[in-house]
């Protein structure tokens, strides 16, 4: 347990220690919710920009890994742009 002091301001320094376990960097949100009249829960919280939520998403995600793990196990090619990949596609179709 750690012995935390409340500042001026109201505030309180989370000991790197937790920080870093909990992955917390300077920047990172938390919500705080009161569990009883004596206790607080500290809760890390990733801030998603509207619209980019199916990034997100555990099958976007498993498709993101499963992509990287073929580039590098089949050696597939990279592209610098769409337009250079479909300039590709499009040769191959003719």
């Amino acid at each position: 347990m750690e012995l935390l002091k409340i500042n001026d301001n109201g505030q309180i320094t989370i000991p790197s220690k937790l920080r870093n376990q909990m992955g917390l960097e300077k920047g990172s949100f938390v919500s705080v919710e009161l569990l009883s009249e004596n206790a607080i829960k500290i809760t890390p919280v990733t801030i998603i920009a509207k619209g980019e939520e199916r990034y997100y998403t555990a099958g976007w995600m498993e498709a993101e890994r499963e992509a990287t793990e073929a580039y590098r196990k089949e050696g597939l090619k990279a592209y610098n742009s769409v337009d250079e990949m479909m300039d590709e596609l499009e040769k191959g179709l003719k």
